[in-house]
């Protein structure tokens, strides 16, 4: 009888253990399932000082003004941490040739817009056609009107569904940017010459093919100027932000590299009813004078025409500049001004560094190519115009690391394969970023690495694939996970949807199940819930290729670097091109001949581990053909720059998914959405609970089989 009790009674506290590990576990896994990062993202609280005193224009006065940029570019956003950091403390920043002018390097073209408005638009073909000469060699001209009429809206015979809301006139540099980058143009000047008129015409006219693919651009700091009374300058973001003097020199630094390596730079000045106030206009007649110096003191006369930065000239003197209206310390830019169309007095402006705009909007080419694509997959065909801080609902803070997908269907070509070979995407801050496909459906736990981009500033990026991607489904996914001091989801957004101001983006639309966010890689938000209208910047470039009855063999692979010198903590992806292109088996192994110094993945990425020398070699799978990188690491990456190569295992989100791959094994970096791939998405949470039921599980048992050996042995006795 006193056996048949115990027995009884260690059945019942087996039982009553297993119901409170149960209870732990299930309330561990719903509290991780309830406090499971939650992505949101709105429109800022505040957008750019020029924007707002905009939106207050009768829309009469909008149609004839250019409408500034939505958002500021914080200095903190445009340089790395470390920069930022030393800029604080640093004496004035050098580096660069007290004077320059790009026309003593290249004989650019200098336009005259006449009775247009187009000032914009030849400020765009400027910065473009200074490119090709410094970055290809290649001169050529581009049309202007092209970019005013395939940006509008209205014409004779009907309405271009690919027309901003605007009609032909005024526009903005992020008008034509946008064009430049969703396959429209830029088109020769030969294709659609100049006219001095603005008339409507047939939609035929803008039925051109476009020669240019913009790569590369950079968004410089955005820097707003107010004169104290004590004759000081403020300098600021426009949104409460103070920069030193310091800090306004990097920029303007960055600035004068650009243009000496790249080419021109835009920008904004006041054209208006003041302008004669803040010329030498009377210096110029008397002969005083022999170049154009401008000064604007007053943020009240707002900025209503487009130049071109050419050059700068720090030495450039006070006395240069209107007496009742000059700068307090030398130096000023070299402007490019569209209204002379002769390389005289009137063709550049030498305006000064304290003019309270002329640092304000600044964008420059950083590199184009020709058309290399068959097809471009793209939501946000009117391009970038607002960034949405991605935040985290629980906390109610930006996020540090945060990933964006879109979703696109396929547009399949009877008997040809297609392939991505790169995608681009907008960088509102300073980030690195790791692009991941899923190449099959619209599944988004069966993401793969393919890439990992360097260090991208503010700006528009093309990020090659190490080996062409081939589509095999009706849709697929290409997301990337972008590491910055602030994660800033860049977007076509209609404003006015969203209750702000119209502008020129008002015909932008969007449907659920095309853009998404996340803060994991786990847990995905359709942005479509959060803004209306609204479609994230990621673009995916593909080409087609014949399906071919018999095999063609590799013949040849090349790297895009033979060489190559990387700082310990630093991934960059190397690229990859199989000869002929059209080879049947693109497929193709990578190896290092030295892990401990550099590690590579089955997709090409590369990561210095720590210094010395280490080989890098791919190899293709059919023909056994190779090619070979040799790495040297040499010193570190700065650790206040480590935000921006994040430890996947040691970043805010601790549920992060690590997809790196060092051990080159297959199952180890398959899924970006499931660490466990036995398991179906989202059965359990991947933070932590997995071990707690190991754990748990073992307890159990352990227990269990205790009492089963003690009733063994009571029932013995």
């Amino acid at each position: 009888m006193r056996t048949k009790q115990i027995k009884t009674s260690l059945i019942y506290i087996t039982i009553t253990l297993i119901v409170i590990v149960a209870t732990l576990v299930f309330s561990k896994t719903n509290a991780n399932s309830t406090n499971k990062p939650n992505a949101y993202i709105a429109l800022p609280k505040e957008l750019s000082k020029p924007y707002q005193e905009w939106e207050k224009l009768t829309q009469e006065q909008k149609q004839n003004t250019i409408m500034p940029n939505l958002n500021t570019v914080n200095i903190s956003d445009f340089v790395k941490k470390s920069t930022y950091r030393k800029m604080a403390s640093a004496a004035k920043v050098g580096g660069t040739d007290l004077q320059y002018n790009l026309y003593n390097d290249c004989k650019f073209r200098i336009k005259n817009q006449l009775s247009t408005n187009e000032c914009w638009a030849f400020a765009t073909t400027t910065i473009l056609e200074t490119n090709m000469l410094k970055m290809r060699n290649k001169d050529i001209e581009l049309s202007p009107r092209h970019i005013d009429y395939a940006t509008s809206r209205t014409f004779l015979d009907g309405i271009n569904d690919k027309g901003y809301n605007r009609e032909i006139g005024f526009g903005n540099i992020f008008v034509a940017l946008g064009y430049c980058t969703s396959g429209r143009g830029p088109v020769l000047e030969k294709d659609m010459p100049f006219e001095n008129n603005e008339n409507k015409v047939n939609l035929s006219e803008i039925d051109k093919e476009p020669v240019l693919k913009v790569q590369d651009y950079t968004q410089f700091a955005s820097i707003y100027k107010n004169n104290l009374q004590d004759g000081s300058i403020e300098y600021s973001n426009g949104q409460g932000e103070i920069y030193t003097e310091n800090q306004v020199l990097e920029v303007r630094k960055a600035i004068k590299e650009h243009i000496k390596q790249y080419g021109g730079v835009t920008a904004y000045t006041h054209l208006g009813q003041n302008f004669l106030n803040c010329i030498n206009l009377d210096k110029i007649n008397s002969g005083k004078a022999n170049t154009i110096a401008y000064y604007n003191s007053d943020v009240n006369n707002n900025y209503d025409h487009a130049i071109t930065i050419v050059g700068w000239d720090d030495t450039y003197a006070v006395s240069n500049f209107n007496a009742q209206n000059s700068p307090k310390e030398p130096g000023a830019y070299i402007c490019l001004n569209s209204s002379s169309g002769e390389n005289n007095v009137f063709s550049q402006l030498y305006i000064s560094y304290e003019d309270v705009w002329i640092e304000s909007s600044n964008t420059g080419i950083i590199n184009t190519t020709d058309i290399d694509y068959d097809k471009i997959y793209q939501h946000d065909e009117y391009g970038y115009d607002i960034s949405l801080p991605l935040t985290n609902s629980s906390t109610n803070e930006v996020a540090k690391v945060g990933y964006m997908a879109n979703v696109f269907s396929r547009e399949e070509v009877e008997n040809k394969d297609e392939f991505i070979n790169e995608i681009s995407i907008y960088i509102p801050s300073i980030s690195s970023a790791e692009i991941y496909v899923n190449a099959e459906d619209d599944d988004k736990s069966k993401l793969t690495k393919v890439a990992f981009s360097e260090i991208l500033m503010p700006g528009y990026h093309t990020i090659k694939f190490t080996t062409p991607v081939k589509l095999t489904g009706n849709k697929f996914i290409v997301a990337a996970k972008l590491s910055s001091n602030n994660v800033l989801i860049p977007t076509e957004t209609n404003c006015k949807s969203n209750g702000l101001g119209s502008n020129y983006w008002d015909n932008a639309k969007a449907s659920a199940g095309e853009s998404f966010i996340s803060l994991d890689g786990n847990n995905w938000n359709d942005i479509s819930t959060m803004v209306k209208d609204s479609n994230i910047c990621i673009k995916a470039f593909t080409t087609y290729q014949e399906k071919e009855k018999t095999d063609i063999n590799v013949t040849n692979i090349k790297l895009n670097k033979t060489t190559l010198e990387m700082l310990e903590g630093e991934i960059i992806t190397l690229v990859s091109t199989i000869e002929p292109s059209n080879a049947t088996n693109k497929n193709v192994s990578w190896k290092s001949d030295n892990e401990e110094i550099v590690s590579v993945t089955k997709e090409g990425i590369i990561s210095a581990k720590k210094q010395g020398n280490a080989t890098i070699t791919v190899i293709t799978e059919d023909g056994n053909k190779q090619a070979i990188c040799k790495i040297t690491v040499k010193g570190k990456i700065d650790e206040d720059d480590d935000i921006y190569y994040p430890d996947d295992n040691n970043n805010q989100n601790n549920d992060t998914p690590n997809t790196d791959n060092p051990n080159n094994k297959p199952e180890d970096d398959k899924n970006v959405g499931n660490g466990d791939n036995s398991l179906a998405p989202g059965t359990i949470p991947q933070t932590g609970v997995k071990i707690d039921i190991i754990i748990l599980t073992i307890t159990v048992t352990t227990i269990t089989a205790i009492i089963y050996i003690k009733i063994r042995k009571i029932k013995e006795i």
